[in-house]
């Protein structure tokens, strides 16, 4: 059981490290827009 708790964490982490990522990358493209 343990290591599938430890799995799902990783999981867990590494997805909601990649929506910060693709949340960030998308406020970055939106402003660059607003900028022009």
């Amino acid at each position: 059981m343990s290591t599938i708790t430890g799995v799902l964490g990783m999981l867990a982490v590494a997805w909601a490290k990649g929506m910060r990522t693709l949340f960030a990358s998308a406020r970055l493209s939106d402003v660059e827009e607003k900028g022009e």
